[in-house]
This record gives structure tokens, sequence and C-alpha cells, in this order.
């Protein structure tokens, strides 16, 4: 009795002890990832038989100016026959008077274990490099009077980034890991700025 107490609690505690972290670039595109997951795993770059170009679009309300609005375009494929692919990315993403532009570059590299594609057994890497802006427009913002905090014009800042990711894929198992914004980049922070 007291071991599966003991098991209960520390499944609980597990299970509940979460700990989210807020990070910058791409927003998560969960309606759009049916087939395209070289958008958060550079590892993805090439893996299928052919090259592959996607487009995705996305705004909320349409009917009002500063509505969230997302657009991304992507195309990976591998090098001729070899084992490596690259792949690009550039997306254009704003919600208000703040956006971020931008496009990441990818390599990424695949050792098959298997004979053929019918028994897939294969392990992925990737590495993608790319710049971002990110954008502030206060020029509205003076509307309502003088605020020594407000700049009154538009703000921005772009920063270098690199993400790491790696997949295995074993007949219909496959798992993903990435590392997003591997580099610290506190300088971007444009609500700071004065």
């Amino acid at each position: 009795m007291r071991i599966k107490y003991i098991i209960s609690l520390i499944t609980i505690f597990i299970v509940f002890n979460n700990k989210s972290l807020s990070q910058e670039g791409l927003p998560i595109y969960s309606d759009y990832l049916t087939d395209n997951y070289y958008l958060l795993y550079p590892s993805m770059a090439g893996v299928s038989n052919c090259t592959k170009i996607r487009f995705t679009g996305r705004k909320q309300w349409m009917n009002q100016s500063e509505a969230p609005n997302l657009q991304t375009v992507s195309i990976n494929g591998r090098i001729g026959d070899s084992p490596s692919a690259i792949g690009a990315i550039a997306f254009n993403d704003s919600n208000g008077y703040h956006s971020q532009t931008g496009a990441y570059f990818t390599y990424g590299h695949h050792l098959m274990f298997s004979r053929s594609d019918l028994d897939l057994n294969m392990l992925s890497f990737g590495l993608s490099a790319g710049l971002i802006q990110h954008k502030l427009d206060e020029s509205a913002f003076m509307l309502g009077g003088f605020d020594p905090l407000i700049s009154g014009f538009e703000q921005s800042a772009t920063d270098f980034n690199i993400d790491f990711g790696f997949s295995y894929h074993y007949l219909d198992f496959y798992a993903h890991a990435s590392i997003k914004n591997l580099l610290n980049n506190d300088g971007i922070n444009l609500m700071n700025k004065v």
C-alpha cells in the first residue's frame, strides 16, 4: 500500500512539474504541422524522397488592421543522391505593433542504418542558422500625449541565431528533438529600449 502511494506521488510530481520557457523566433504552427515538421525540426530537411515546397498563411480577425498575421514559405530536399540535405524557411509574423521577419538556412545529414527505404532505420541531424528582424512601431503611441518612455518612431533590431535538431525513424516509429535559439540574444527586447 505504501509503495503504491509513493509511486503515485512520484508520478504526479513528474507529470505536473513542468517548466515552460518563452523564446523569440518562429511561433508554434500547431494547425499546420500535418506534413511540415521541418518548420520546427531542422533535422527533417530532406527526409522525404522529393523536394518539398510548403506555404502557410494565417490571419485572425479579418476586419481588424492590427490582427495577428503569419506567413511562411519553406523548401527542403536532398542534395542529389547523397545523405546530405539543404533547406530554407522565410517567415513574416506580425501582431499589433510588433512584427518579426526572418529567414533560416538549414543543412541536414541522414545516417541510414537499413538497406532500403522499405525497412526504414535512420538517424538525422540538422543545423539551421538565420536572421530575425524585430520591429516595434511606436508612431501611433504619441496620440494620447507626451510620454518620455515612448520614442514615437519605429524601432528595429536584428539578431542571428542557430537551431539544432535530431530525429530518429524506425519503421512507423519516429522521435524528434530540437534546441531552438542556441545563442543568447538579450539585446533584442525592444520593449525595454528607451
